[in-house]
């Protein structure tokens, strides 16, 4: 079954996650908080273990989009 692991965006918003790549034994992906925006999360499949990668753009988000493993290294764009 599927459970909630960690609840990024507490409240009655969603977090949007999006974008998923495995890189490194951890689940990337973009995500959206009322206090961050939209920035890049990952998880090693616990909720201690589920957090922001950085804040990119601490004014707003960064937007994150086309997460993807090339060449051993993980690659995305961000505004």
């Amino acid at each position: 079954g599927t459970t909630l692991l960690k609840d990024i965006n507490p409240g009655s918003n969603s977090s949007f996650p999006t974008g998923f790549a495995l890189f490194a034994n951890k689940l990337y992906f973009s995500a959206t908080t009322n206090d961050s925006g939209s920035e890049v999360w990952m998880t090693d499949g616990t909720p201690s273990g589920t957090e922001m990668l950085l804040d990119i753009n601490p004014i707003g988000g960064s937007s994150p989009a086309s997460l993807a493993v090339m060449g051993g290294s993980l690659y995305f764009g961000a505004a």
